[in-house]
């Protein structure tokens, strides 16, 4: 469905386009597994086979290989809140949200040659949509985790241990579709299994209990668990994008904010697959709907309710009522010349640190202002000892984009990267990617970019790792980790639905948080990214530098957030403004304070004045907390063996540069060799002429 329904669509009474992702949780694999589970390809037929093997050639996570492995199972076991030992499996054995399920498996490779092998477990969740009115929408298997060998010689064996997280696999359910009166994430109630597979399609044949058998794994859960709080963090988890709950000016599934829902988008439902053509008359008629005027709607009114507002604000935090204290002689500096010094090494070990109070007492509102608008970079804040920073792109290489050389190694593309499956190698690809980024003095990567692949026909795919986001975010996670271990630091892009087509992007909150933001929690979480990169895409139809529920309702709050956020190179100025009261930090290529009637000075309310002061905070934080990520490496190193990919910058190679240099010898040397011969006949050809006008004289 993603790949009929692709790119941005024009409406016809309105100059502006849009996307809808109709295809809801059900995006590339899971659409093609959960298609074939409610037997939508039992028709399709041709040389290829019938059914699912005339549909697809290569199912999510298939890969080649001379070998032949064998899988044989352990001890499967349940930890629940930590426990040291856990539960050993039964089959039917029950779960709850704070269970780690941990799957020991025992690779052995029985070919002829040295090779890897690719643990894939997958999770099937019960569905209720045929059995009951209104139901959660499931994908038939979600990726729940993975693991990869070491190299394995022929013969050799080896154990990998990969925990599952029930939380990976839970449902979002915006709707309250099961109608038990909550809306959030959910285990329903019900038999789970857990798959251990070769691909997202072919369950492996495993040894379990001295036994070979399917690596399918059966539990229960005896009643639906609500998930009211993030795992990780603690912090409330509910809806913020749809209908009456939403944060900003309109939802992103294009409901209405009283409660009513009455679509005019029909999002594809497990049920009614069968029907799928019938979405098509439904998703061209949007293109005479009326759509949400309010995308570029005057900032100006928003920005001045904003600042004046009093009270608590959408998340019932205190709006400030007195002004923070400004130019402060405490002579405090987070940094001597540029080296960070003790009193910094202190803040970056906390963000809520008592120093920090009198060090930001210190800031000048100017030199803040003066950052927030800077490019390639933060500027300097002298009046704390901040030296200018320098960001750069790219994903793949550092400095890729950039005239001036040395640039980066050139890895990979994030796509060929990820399809190694291996983390491991991402960590050592983070640390390598440090190494090149302290070596062409560089200590911010606008990268690495963690899109969504809705389709194979996004043209920057290449940039991102996966159509998964499981996949995605368990990798980038770790290289990011890697990074950080050099002292430098990620704004992980781009935030967060980057390669829709079209200027208002619209989605069930489910697909939104199953499908798009999962990848972006993990780099958060569990690799400690300290920067974020916003998109030119809408969240409906809010922008993304203008979109609270996005930047600070789930990004700062949820996920606990405290990095800086930048908006990408989106030259228009007043998204600069609202991105600051949405929670950002920087504006690429643009700067604040360009709309009439707003301005930053002394004389500002106190929230806008505690605004600016918290952008100060969070950019010295990104730097400081990156320092300290790599004093805590250097003095626990533990096991990491320390692999380099890469220890020097060596230029890139462009071929327009020899056969240049080729075409000016060619031409300087033809031209040289002309002006001799020019000179040389000048001086030669004459004399007989000479002697004749000569001779006439006489």
């Amino acid at each position: 469905p993603a790949n009929i329904y692709l790119g941005g669509q024009q409406y016809l009474d309105y100059n502006r386009t849009y996307s809808d992702a109709i295809e809801n949780v059900y995006l590339g694999y899971k659409w093609y597994e959960t298609a074939d589970q409610e037997h939508y390809w039992d028709s399709a037929s041709n040389e290829y086979g019938k059914g699912y093997d005339a549909v697809v050639s290569a199912p999510f996570g298939y890969g080649l290989s001379y070998n032949d492995y064998s899988w044989s199972v352990g001890e499967i076991k349940l930890k629940t809140n930590d426990e040291e030992e856990g539960a050993l499996y039964q089959p039917g054995a029950a779960f709850t949200d704070k269970t780690k399920i941990e799957f020991p498996v025992t690779v052995t490779n029985n070919g002829k040659v040295p090779g890897q092998d690719v643990v894939e477990i997958y999770a099937i969740a019960p569905y209720y949509g045929h059995t009951q009115n209104s139901a959660i929408e499931k994908p038939y298997v979600n990726l729940a985790g993975f693991g990869k060998t070491n190299i394995l010689q022929p013969g050799a064996s080896e154990t990998i241990t990969i925990t599952v997280d029930p939380y990976d696999f839970a449902s979002y359910d915006c709707y309250d579709r099961n109608e038990n009166g909550f809306k959030g994430y959910e285990l329903e109630h019900g038999e789970y299994t857990l798959s251990l597979r070769i691909n997202s399609h072919t369950v492996k044949e495993v040894n379990y209990a001295n036994e070979m058998t399917a690596g399918d794994f059966k539990f229960n859960i005896a009643e639906d668990i609500k998930i009211d709080k993030d795992p990780v963090t603690g912090k409330t988890v509910k809806n913020l994008f749809t209908g009456s709950d939403a944060i900003d000016v309109t939802p992103i599934d294009a409901t209405e904010k009283d409660g009513s829902f009455d679509p005019v988008i029909h999002w594809l439902s497990r049920k009614s697959f069968t029907n799928i053509d019938d979405l098509k008359t439904s998703y061209n008629a949007r293109r005479n709907a009326t759509p949400s005027a309010k995308f570029y709607q005057s900032n100006t009114e928003r920005i001045k309710a904003w600042d004046n507002a009093t009270g608590t604000d959408e998340f019932g935090e205190a709006i400030p009522t007195e002004n923070p204290i400004w130019n402060a002689s405490n002579g405090l500096k987070v940094a001597d010349d540029g080296i960070i010094n003790e009193y910094g090494e202190k803040l970056g070990a906390d963000y809520n640190a008592e120093e920090w109070e009198p060090l930001l007492n210190q800031l000048k509102m100017e030199e803040v202002i003066d950052m927030i608008g800077g490019y390639y970079g933060s500027k300097s804040l002298a009046s704390v000892g901040k030296p200018f920073l320098t960001d750069l792109d790219g994903p793949s290489q550092i400095k890729s984009f950039a005239g001036a050389l040395p640039r980066g190694t050139g890895y990979p593309t994030m796509t060929t990267i990820a399809a190694t499956w291996n983390a491991k190698l991402l960590y050592e690809f983070g640390k390598s990617f440090g190494d090149d980024m302290i070596g062409v003095g560089v200590m911010g990567d606008w990268g690495f970019a963690m899109d969504c692949h809705r389709t194979s026909f996004f043209g920057r795919n290449h940039e991102s790792p996966s159509e998964d986001m499981m996949l995605a975010g368990t990798l980038m996670a770790q290289a990011v980790r890697g990074l950080s271990t050099r002292g430098r630091y990620n704004m992980m892009k781009h935030f967060a639905l980057y390669g829709y087509g079209g200027e208002q992007i619209y989605m069930t909150e489910q697909g939104l948080r199953e499908n798009f933001l999962k990848s972006f929690r993990k780099v958060v979480l569990d690799g400690g990214c300290l920067g974020v990169m916003t998109t030119y895409q809408g969240v409906g139809s809010e922008h993304s530098e203008t979109t609270q529920a996005l930047l600070r309702g789930v990004l700062r709050n949820e996920w606990g957030f405290k990095g800086a956020i930048t908006t990408d190179y989106i030259g228009h100025n007043p998204y600069c403004d609202t991105l600051l009261r949405c929670g950002g930090d920087f504006g690429m290529g643009v700067k604040p304070g360009t709309i009439e009637g707003v301005k930053y000075d002394y004389s500002s309310s106190p929230r806008v004045q505690h605004m600016i002061r918290e952008v100060a905070h969070h950019v010295l934080y990104m730097w400081l907390r990156a320092d300290y990520y790599q004093k805590q490496y250097l003095a626990n190193p533990g096991t990491d063996d320390d692999k380099f990919f890469s220890s020097t910058s060596i230029d890139s190679w462009c071929w327009w540069k020899p056969l240049l240099l080729t075409i000016n010898i060619t031409a300087g040397t033809l031209l040289t060799m002309w002006g001799a011969m020019v000179i040389v006949s000048f001086f030669t050809k004459d004399p007989e002429k000479k002697q004749k006008k000569a001779k006439e004289a006489k």
